[in-house]
């Protein structure tokens, strides 16, 4: 499982040249699902003196770890509680 986190770190932090962080992992039958946050960095919040935003985002993998698809589900505030629905 360390190599499937690493493999999507690495995709996030090329892509976005941020910090990613994989907060949840499971395994499917195509391969793996991943949810992942990644610090936005964005003039609007640092010329307006607010939080850094986090970025959502669920990630698909197959078996031999090449991304088959993301996309962003959320995105909050840094510090900001997920909120769930239940």
């Amino acid at each position: 499982m360390k190599k499937v986190i690493e493999a999507a770190k690495i995709f996030f932090e090329d892509l976005y040249e941020s910090t990613a962080t994989v907060v949840g992992v499971s395994h499917c039958d195509e391969g793996w699902e991943l949810m992942v946050e990644v610090i936005t960095d964005d003039d609007y919040t640092k010329i307006h003196a607010k939080k850094d935003l986090i970025s959502v985002y669920k990630l698909y993998m197959d078996l031999n770890l090449q991304v088959l698809s993301y996309s962003r589900e959320e995105i909050r505030e840094r510090g900001k509680i997920l909120e769930k629905s239940i």
